[in-house]
């Protein structure tokens, strides 16, 4: 088999002796864990037995990521790989077994004792670690629930997702894309509709994943306690929920400046109505063409590292010589891109599909931001590699920026209207769409909770969602309604709203930006610090580490007074015929 991804640094294949040994392993170590749980009413020394709890899932854990690292890229390499589907459900059943025990292990430690050991520095590497089962102690169920909750999510949401993935991607493997066309304008407009075409295909199968994974997602946080599965996912997030108030109100409050670009972008792309059909929201305003191959964007991401840090232009630099990027674009290939890091071999891994232009460029500049946030995580042990999924947007977004500033560089005061576009596409596409997902999911989640929501009442819901967030700069009549079928990141049933950490992690950059700009000899050190504690503390806790307080009133605005200012600037100079 071709070793793409050099993946034969994790195992050779499903038949390396390796990688059956390791599978028997796992079972073994999960074995331990839960035999270890069974006896802990023995256990007369409790800190001891948190201990031997510690070491026994650093082990475990170690052993499941690289497992499931190997299945789950050899099925986003090829989502027809069966055998690679099937060991992913294997792999996750071990994992989910060990539910029961960790509900055992909840119920055995005492918060007041365990508080005491905290305080006292013996665990200091695992305050939060250990803060956190305390804390998912008021939301677990019994031992035997917590397990039959594990083996139901098996044949439920995780099979649900795994459906919709593959019947999208084959949906769109069938179908044959419309032709090349001379106009680019009318190009966009038939891919927007090819795309509306394949979903509308397959939207009533898609339909069935939603609705019995948002009804999965109901049922268990309402067992756990929540008001809601909103509240469930700012707990699973560490994420309050005055931040969360506070990040939509400040977007909000900004709309209208917002929107005013989509109808400056109208005007430009002649629709004089001045309302934007949903297919040109990232279409350029200036007709610049930029030549962009994977060696230019190598290049210009490089550069951009090198400006910053030398630790992250030596991490760049390796990880494009490595081979580890799978940037093809190919049939049955998984959708969306992502990084993913294998802690036990301390390497990621980076799925993308890059189009030769600008912004697969700028996408591959986040996905490495990724594995930059990795790097910083793999010193970290196993239990403290991790982190919430408002914090796992910021370094991407980050390095985003850095991509955006060394290509304004490169293109010089001839290209500087396009890059200042660019950047506010970047910008306003990420908090408006994001805004819009977000007033969908919430929609959902609320009809859902009365019974089962139609593809056609899904389409409405989208659409209403997206036009109270683009308000009149939209064209009605050219709405992503469907938008909802192909999307992933609405297909989990423990990571629900996998939207507003995106809206969160794009105004944090800007942030982060202005902290680079006031304090340029030290902010990489600290910026390399704050990504290798992300799995050690809460949100608002771990940006205490920069000296940022989440809960000011006005901790948003500077980031979103910056776009507004630059929509003010670009609206002067099309004004003013100064067009590239």
């Amino acid at each position: 088999m071709k070793d793409f991804w050099k993946l034969n640094e994790i195992y050779t294949g499903f038949e390396d002796k390796k990688f059956s040994d390791d599978m028997h392993k796992l079972s073994e170590e999960g074995d331990e864990i839960r035999i270890f749980c069974l006896n802990l009413p023995n256990y007369k020394d409790k800190t001891a037995a948190v201990e031997e709890y510690i070491g026994l899932n650093e082990k475990f854990e170690l052993l499941y990521s690289k497992l499931f690292s190997y299945a789950s890229f050899r099925f986003s390499y090829c989502i027809k790989d069966e055998q690679a589907a099937r060991e992913i459900s294997k792999i996750n059943g071990v994992k989910n077994s060990l539910n029961e025990s960790k509900a055992r292990f909840a119920s055995f430690i005492d918060d007041r004792e365990i508080r005491g050991l905290i305080n006292s520095g013996r665990f200091k590497d695992y305050t939060f670690y250990l803060s956190n089962i305390l804390e998912k102690k008021k939301e677990s169920l019994s031992p035997d629930g917590e397990g039959m909750l594990s083996c139901l999510e098996l044949t439920g949401s995780l099979a649900w997702q795994k459906l919709q993935a593959k019947t999208v991607a084959a949906a769109f493997a069938k179908k044959q894309k419309v032709m090349e066309l001379s106009d680019f304008k009318e190009k966009r407009k038939a891919d927007f509709l090819f795309e509306k075409e394949v979903c509308k295909d397959v939207e009533d199968i898609c339909a069935a994943c939603l609705n019995s994974i948002k009804g999965e997602a109901i049922y268990v946080s309402r067992k756990r306690g929540f008001s809601s599965p909103l509240e469930q996912s700012l707990a699973e997030y560490h994420f309050d929920k005055d931040i969360l108030n506070n990040l939509i109100g400040s977007i909000e409050k900004y709309l209208v400046d917002m929107q005013q670009y989509y109808k400056l972008k109208a005007r430009a792309l002649g629709y004089y109505n001045e309302k934007l059909p949903y297919f040109e929201r990232t279409t350029p305003i200036f007709d610049v063409r930029i030549p962009m191959d994977f060696d230019s964007a190598r290049e210009i991401i490089l550069n951009s590292f090198k400006a910053f840090s030398k630790n992250m232009y030596d991490y760049g630099r390796s990880f494009f010589d490595s081979g580890y990027i799978d940037w093809e674009i190919r049939s049955f290939k998984e959708s969306g891109d992502s990084c993913d890091g294998i802690p036990a071999l301390k390497q990621s891994r980076i799925r993308t599909h890059f189009s030769n232009t600008v912004s697969s460029a700028n996408t591959l500049a986040h996905e490495l931001g990724h594995g930059y946030h990795n790097l910083n995580l793999f010193t970290q042990g196993i239990l403290n590699y991790r982190y919430d999924l408002p914090v796992a947007e910021t370094a991407s977004k980050f390095s985003e920026i850095l991509f955006k500033k060394e290509l304004a560089k490169e293109l010089g005061e001839e290209g500087k209207l396009f890059s200042m576009d660019f950047e506010l596409s970047g910008y306003i596409n990420t908090l408006i769409d994001i805004l819009s997902r977000f007033y969908f999911e919430k929609q959902v989640f609320d009809e859902r909770e009365k019974g089962e929501l139609s593809s056609s009442r899904l389409n409405e819901i989208m659409k209403e969602a997206q036009i109270k967030a683009y308000g009149e700069s939209i064209d009605p009549d050219f709405t992503g309604d469907f938008m909802w079928v192909n999307k992933p990141h609405y297909y989990s049933a423990k990571r629900g709203f996998y939207n507003f950490p995106y809206a969160f992690g794009a105004v944090i950059s800007i942030k982060l930006f202005e902290m680079m700009k006031k304090e340029p000899d030290t902010f990489a050190c600290k910026y390399d610090l704050f990504l290798s504690s992300t799995g050690k503390y809460a949100v608002a806790d771990l940006f205490k580490l920069l000296n940022m307080d989440l809960f000011s009133e006005d901790f948003f605005v500077s980031p979103l007074e910056y776009i507004s200012g630059l929509v003010k600037k670009l609206s002067y100079n099309l004004k003013n015929n100064q067009v590239c």
